[in-house]
């Protein structure tokens, strides 16, 4: 028979016959609720035969009551135990009570989350043993098992999670609260809750509460705002257009949604500035616009000289064409009559 010892008292678990000194519960409490075993357990009926009370009306040992699965994931355990890894042990009792939920082995579970120094989670799995062992313990062992209970519930304290942001992911310490709709029993001191949800910012408080108190711990997550800051500030006249909507005249403030957006300041004269811009959440950007004034060209003054030019020309050419003649007494020339040669000369 295996001995786990529980203070100044042992709890027997029906196992190989050598005794694994370990220190577990902090209280004292019965021997007898696995010296003699409870009764079968309800899911022994549908378990193999070895599960049934042998005769003369003593129960099987928890070590022969389990079905060959469910006993090499117990042996194992009993290693583990033996070996002061009660981590391990306690992933392989849970390993043997999922084949074979025996009550007994809700008690190992809870020595292992005791030794872990995880109260809540022992005072959890007590309850637990009490509750599935009605009708199948006796009496004595029940009120031994409400004795581990009363110590464990000094060392802690009840979270009651108030979840007014629903589908939100709950964790205290880093692990997952799987059923915040219920109470949650951790160790005194101070924790630290977290809750997740798409597009809502994180949550995260810290919590504490007194041995045997009760917490209430609020779970509303806000929305996130996918919004930003912009202020443009240009000339006094200067028109100012965001995504293609004039916004202002020589400045504008104003939020925005996060994201890229088309700045466009704009001037009679002066060149314009146009920019892509891309904000990110809660940024607060400013932007600072001087438009250049817009440099002339010679190429339309060329041709407005050229046009002049060319007028002149054609002016003389109708004028002279049009003159009557030379004055009496002055010889003709050699080209034909009343016309005068004003070609360029250069």
């Amino acid at each position: 028979m295996t001995t786990l010892a529980l203070g100044t008292r042992n709890l027997k678990f029906a196992g190989r016959g050598f005794a694994i000194a370990a220190t577990v519960m902090l209280l004292s409490t019965s021997a007898s609720a696995q010296k003699h075993g409870p009764k079968a357990p309800a899911a022994a009926a549908a378990a193999p035969a070895a599960a049934a009370p042998s005769t003369g009306g003593k129960m099987r040992s928890l070590a022969e009551t389990l079905p060959k699965e469910a006993k090499a994931e117990y042996d194992d355990a009993i290693v583990l135990v033996r070996n002061n890894d009660f981590k391990g042990a306690l992933a392989k009792f849970e390993a043997a009570h999922f084949k074979f939920p025996d009550p007994r082995l809700l008690w190992n579970m809870a020595t292992c989350e005791k030794n872990l120094q995880h109260y809540g989670k022992s005072l959890t799995l007590v309850r637990r043993y009490i509750e599935e062992g009605k009708g199948l313990l006796a009496e004595s062992d029940i009120q031994d098992a409400k004795n581990i209970e009363e110590g464990l519930a000094s060392l802690t304290t009840t979270l009651k999670f108030v979840v007014k942001t629903t589908g939100a992911s709950i964790s205290i310490d880093g692990e997952v609260v799987g059923s915040p709709e219920k109470p949650l029993l951790v160790n005194v001191g101070e924790h630290t809750v977290v809750a997740k949800k798409d597009d809502f910012a994180d949550l995260q408080t810290k919590v504490s509460g007194p041995g045997r108190g009760t917490v209430e711990v609020p779970i509303e997550l806000k929305p996130l705002v996918h919004e930003a800051q912009l202020a443009i500030r240009a000339g006094a006249s200067d028109t100012i257009a965001l995504d293609g909507k004039v916004v202002g005249t020589g400045s504008f403030r104003g939020t925005v949604k996060s994201g890229g957006h088309s700045v466009k300041v704009t001037a009679p004269g002066k060149v314009a500035y146009e920019k892509e811009v891309a904000l990110r959440d809660h940024e607060n950007r400013d932007l600072q616009v001087t438009l250049e004034e817009k440099k002339g060209s010679i190429i339309p003054w060329v041709l407005v000289g050229v046009g002049v030019v060319a007028a002149a020309g054609a002016t003389t050419g109708i004028y002279f064409a049009a003159k009557p003649g030379r004055e009496d007494g002055v010889p003709g020339g050699s080209l034909p009559p009343n016309i005068v040669n004003t070609a360029y000369r250069f």
